[in-house]
């Protein structure tokens, strides 16, 4: 039991001291939107990378595995049609955090003109 529980502290850890994460309660509001903002777009491509994938991937057992990924990011087993994506949870998180309609909708020149970070992440 030990072990996993100091497994478990290493991935709090590792969780704690990611990049992404590290400097998040530093950030200004306009940036943190920002921020997620942009994970929404990569988000809303999430899936159809995966399809690709599946398209063009020719072992049986990859395909499986990116099928099962496609799948998990639209939970609905029991009741198709009520459950929302993780892509509309993120979206009602953003909403919640009170991003406005016109920064998550807008066109590109909408943007912050500076970039939020210059940091690379590894």
């Amino acid at each position: 039991m030990r072990d996993l529980d100091e497994f478990e502290d290493g991935l709090i850890e590792r969780f704690r001291d990611h990049p992404a994460l590290r400097d998040l309660t530093d950030l200004r509001q306009e940036d943190l939107q920002t921020v997620l903002l942009q994970r929404r777009f990569l988000s809303l491509a999430f899936t159809m990378a995966y399809d690709l994938a599946i398209d063009l991937l020719t072992d049986e057992q990859s395909k499986r595995i990116a099928r099962v990924i496609v799948r998990e990011e639209y939970p609905d087993n029991n009741s198709p049609g009520n459950t929302p994506s993780h892509r509309e949870d993120m979206m009602a998180d953003i909403l919640a955090l009170g991003v406005p309609g016109k920064r998550w909708c807008a066109p590109g020149n909408r943007w912050p003109r500076r970039p939020v970070s210059t940091r690379r992440w590894n």
